[in-house]
């Protein structure tokens, strides 16, 4: 038995998804939770118009970089403060 199944066999139980309040009611049923996730995405998220033009950009950043120094120094540092654990 492995890590993971170990832990999952020692849970008591499986909560799932917990309640979700919509207006002051409480949701607790699978096809409702399911519904007012759906109804937030589509809230957020939104069609384009294609009868509307692209907006153009009208500022741009034509600037170079002029001199880079990138060292074997500096990449060593970076690499060594890697955080492997995230």
């Amino acid at each position: 038995m492995d890590f993971w199944n170990y832990i999952k066999a020692r849970k008591e139980k499986n909560i799932g998804t917990a309640p979700l309040r919509e207006h002051e009611h409480l949701i607790t049923g699978s096809k409702g939770k399911a519904e007012i996730v759906v109804n937030q995405s589509q809230s957020v998220f939104t069609k384009d118009d294609i009868n509307q033009p692209t907006p153009q950009l009208t500022k741009r950043v034509n600037d170079n970089i002029l001199l880079l120094h990138i060292s074997a120094a500096c990449v060593l540092k970076l690499l060594d403060n890697i955080k492997s654990v995230k």
